[in-house]
């Protein structure tokens, strides 16, 4: 296997290094994206993968020097049900018919990036990282259905929402094929962490299309 996998990228690099280097002439000065992948949030209480987007905007500086402003997310939640469950902490008072429980948490990051560009033929490889600010919101969620109680005992929802927001740093790797003369398609990984709340971060992987509009 790893010889196959040896040898495939050695094709590939004699695939690129025999294609004629683009020129400025031939570089996408301004494009546009949209993305989709999966993130893996860094808190240690958070152990799942989530769906995450990302749409970009990015500007050729110089053939060397690519400017990026983004914006992505992505959302996760679990749901629990349980039936028939006694009520009462010092002793069963009652029971509730349905206890449901939901958990939502949602990040959403804005930033830019600076990246250094390397291109070859028609692809192009990037890597570089900027600032960003992320927001972060928890929601918790829990009701109580169809009660039977010996006592008078509330018996409804309850809920409870947490937001914040904070900025931070991020790096970000990927590789660019044109696939045709304004349609370009990527791949690209891009790491996260807030300041005030390092723990919060993420690592996302995403591929997507970019449209080159001059």
């Amino acid at each position: 296997m790893r010889k196959r996998l040896i040898g495939g990228i050695g094709v590939l690099t004699a695939i690129l290094a025999t294609t004629p280097t683009a020129t400025a002439q031939d570089l996408a000065r301004f494009t546009i994206s949209g993305a989709a992948g999966v993130s893996n949030p860094f808190h240690g209480d958070l152990q799942f993968k989530a769906p995450a987007w990302e749409i970009a905007a990015r500007g050729r500086a110089s053939a060397h020097l690519t400017i990026e402003a983004f914006a992505s997310e992505w959302r996760h939640s679990t749901e629990t049900r349980r039936i028939g469950i006694p009520l009462g902490p010092a002793g069963p008072i009652g029971s509730a018919g349905e206890l449901s429980q939901r958990t939502r948490y949602l990040m959403q990051a804005f930033g830019a990036s600076l990246l250094p560009t390397f291109t070859i033929g028609r692809a192009s490889i990037i890597a570089g990282g900027g600032a960003n600010v992320a927001f972060i919101q928890h929601r918790f969620e829990q009701r109580l259905e169809n009660c039977v109680t010996t006592t008078p005992v509330t018996c409804g929802s309850y809920s409870n929402d947490h937001t914040g927001s904070s900025p931070g740093l991020h790096a970000v790797a990927g590789v660019d094929v044109k696939i045709a003369p304004r349609l370009i398609a990527f791949g690209q990984y891009r790491i996260l962490a807030p300041v005030n709340v390092p723990g919060s971060g993420y690592a996302a992987a995403f591929g997507g299309l970019r449209l080159a509009l001059r």
